[in-house]
């Protein structure tokens, strides 16, 4: 008797408005990443990846941008990358190497003051901090092989252009 009841009155509740309202996504004011290409392992890093923290800004910042999701007073995502590694054209078609990117993320609230922001753990105004790798493999499409097709290996900058893009992705999608 209870069930008869309450439906009805929770079917009222839900048409006058009393449906739980979706949190608005979250605004971005900054993007602020930092690579020290001195600390990579990979001895060309230097060479090959010296606008990687402009490429990665560039992208997540479009595609906030794209989604209305920068304001004035919105949070500051703290990007640190740790490691990068696109080996040269051939290795990876062979499988002897993976292109990966990882980096810390730190979503810092708007209060937080700049001065706590200085490169090293997480700073205390974090909203929340995170590992993320991501790999080219993830981010390419593959090709449909059903034709009579030749298809050619990635060269090493469609590697490095696939994992800025996967990764600005990922960010993006888990603010």
């Amino acid at each position: 008797m209870q069930r008869k009841i309450m439906a009805p009155a929770l079917i009222a509740a839900i048409l006058a408005g009393g449906a739980p309202a979706l949190a608005a996504p979250a605004a971005v004011s900054k993007v602020d990443v930092h690579v020290d290409l001195s600390t990579m392992q990979d001895p060309g890093a230097v060479a090959r990846f010296d606008h990687l923290d402009r490429d990665l800004t560039l992208a997540i910042s479009d595609r906030l941008a794209r989604d209305g999701r920068i304001a004035k007073d919105g949070m500051t995502l703290d990007i640190r990358v740790k490691a990068v590694s696109v080996p040269p054209a051939g290795a990876t078609a062979n499988g002897m190497a993976t292109p990966e990117l990882t980096a810390q993320v730190i979503e810092m609230s708007p209060a937080t003051p700049p001065a706590s922001i200085n490169g090293t753990g997480t700073p205390a105004g974090a909203r929340k901090a995170y590992r993320l790798t991501v790999t080219a493999q993830d981010a390419l499409a593959t090709p449909d092989v059903s034709q009579a097709v030749t298809v050619l290996p990635p060269s090493a900058q469609d590697y490095y252009e696939a994992m800025v893009t996967h990764f600005a992705d990922s960010v993006v999608k888990s603010l």
